[in-house]
């Protein structure tokens, strides 16, 4: 009916219904209102994208550019890469050769992936980024990667979601 709600909305009601809470016990604004802008100032602690678990909330900064808000998503689950998940990734991009086997960790997430004012095109897509540490051989040090996949395809990008940089992965402060 072209109705529904964005990312936003969406990693809301998700987050209270993972934890059979009401808007009322949190500081959430309304569905229609929400932006997860400042969660730190209300009630959440950002946790490392290591620490990631079910249930979170992703927040993503806009691309440079782009006024606010950003993009959001609900963590749906996150574990680290077994040896086959790892060895399907590398043959999908070449990059992930270089990642520490140890540090690679799946997030799943959901979100309304918005539909580019085409209501018919829009609405919840599940997303797998995979979180990783690989050596930069110039520099001797470790750097954080992401890899997006989307369709079966393993994209290198510095962000998880189409240039929206990581402003950081939330969950209540008194779940820590």
């Amino acid at each position: 009916y072209g109705v529904g709600l964005d990312c936003a909305g969406y990693a809301q009601q998700a987050f209270l219904a993972s934890r059979g809470l009401t808007r009322s016990q949190t500081a959430f604004r309304p569905a229609d209102r929400e932006d997860l802008s400042n969660l730190a100032g209300r009630g959440f602690a950002r946790v490392s994208s290591d620490d990631a678990r079910a249930g979170d909330i992703v927040v993503l900064k806009p691309p440079v550019g782009w006024p606010p808000p950003g993009h959001t998503a609900i963590v749906r689950d996150s574990y680290y890469a077994t040896a086959g998940e790892l060895r399907d990734l590398a043959k999908k991009d070449s990059g992930a050769k270089s990642f520490d086997p140890a540090r690679v960790k799946k997030i799943v997430v959901d979100s309304s992936w918005g539909n580019s004012a085409q209501a018919l095109q829009g609405g919840v897509e599940r997303h797998t980024w995979w979180h990783a540490w690989a050596r930069n051989e110039s520099t001797g040090k470790d750097e954080e990667r992401w890899v997006t996949e989307s369709d079966g395809n393993a994209l290198i990008t510095a962000h998880p979601y189409v240039n929206h940089p990581m402003e950081g992965i939330y969950r209540p402060a008194t779940e820590h």
